[in-house]
Formats: structure tokens, C-alpha cells, sequence
């Protein structure tokens, strides 16, 4: 079925960067019209095995709560939008919450965007972390490999065009 090979593409990248069983996932990656939280949700479950905190945005749980359960549960992997987990990073801080000492992750994951990688490992304490790129209706496109030296294109499941800005074509 196509949601489920679109959940394959997150499974190969989760797998290629070394999610385990016993990793405990935190998403951000929201459960409305858009996808991200489904792909998710269904990689961690049924895929890779390990224990799923279902966070969302900040609007399903509060980033306060989120930290907490980060923390709590002992949250090693942290999924979604770079701008809201680096954001999660400064919530957890003026709660008391040292990323890196209270929360140990040892990899981030999602679409970085323009808050980069090194500004997001500062703000975590130094863990890995890995880029990818997709959309809420065709799921993920391309991701990073350990190396990081670039995304690899899920070319089973997606049609790329390649065009250029200044000509069109």
C-alpha cells in the first residue's frame, strides 16, 4: 500500500542512522491533516520496535510537560522540526532541565531548516544529529546517512525533478 511504503522510506532512514529497540523516541511531529506524526507513529511501532512519546507541536502537550516526559521516560532519541526542538532545548532550561546532563539523547533527527545542525547539538548537549526532508502528503524524500555528507533520495519511492532557478529548466 502507499502509506506503507511511505512508512518504509522513515523505517530505512530510522534504521540506517541506528534507531534500536530500546531507544525511547520522542516526536514532535504533529497527528493532524498532515502526516508526520502517522509516519512516525508507525515507524517506531511497527518497524524499529522501540518506545514512542507521542508529543506533538506544543499545542497537544505543552513543551513544559514535554521536557519533563523527556527526562522522566529517558528519552535517547528526539524526531521533528528543528525550530521546535531547539526550542524545547531553551524550554527545558528555564525549567531546571539540563539537556546532555537530565535528557541524554544520542540523536536528533527531522527537518533542521535554518537552525542548522551545530546549534542544535550545542543546545542538546553535544548529541548527533541528522537531517532529512519530506512532505506531509508523499512522506519523507531524502535523509542523511551516518556520514552525513548529504541526503540520499528514497529513488523507490519518490519522482524527483531537478530544475533550474534561473533558467526553468
Amino acid at each position: 500500500s502507499v502509506p506503507g511504503r511511505l512508512v518504509a522510506c522513515v523505517a530505512v532512514v530510522a534504521e540506517v542512522l541506528g534507531m534500536r529497540q530500546d531507544d525511547v523516541v520522542h516526536s514532535v511531529y504533529g497527528f493532524g491533516m498532515v502526516n508526520g506524526g502517522h509516519y512516525i507513529r508507525e515507524t517506531i511501532l511497527h518497524w524499529v520496535g522501540a518506545q514512542l512519546l507521542s508529543a506533538g507541536t506544543g499545542v497537544e502537550t505543552r513543551s513544559a510537560q514535554q521536557v519533563m516526559l523527556m527526562r522522566d521516560f529517558g528519552a535517547t532519541v528526539l524526531t521533528g522540526f528543528g525550530d521546535f526542538v531547539k526550542r524545547l532545548a531553551d524550554v527545558a532550561r528555564e525549567n531546571g532541565i539540563e539537556p546532555g546532563r537530565d535528557i541524554r539523547l544520542r540523536m536528533i533527527t527531522g527537518h533542521l531548516g535554518p537552525e542548522g545542525r551545530e546549534p542544535m547539538r550545542e543546545a542538546w548537549g553535544g548529541c548527533e544529529v541528522y537531517d532529512w526532508y519530506g512532505v506531509g502528503d508523499t512522506g519523507i524524500i531524502a535523509g542523511e546517512g551516518p556520514d552525513q555528507s548529504g541526503m540520499y533520495v528514497m529513488e523507490d519511492a519518490q519522482f524527483l525533478e531537478l530544475v533550474d532557478a534561473d533558467s526553468g529548466r
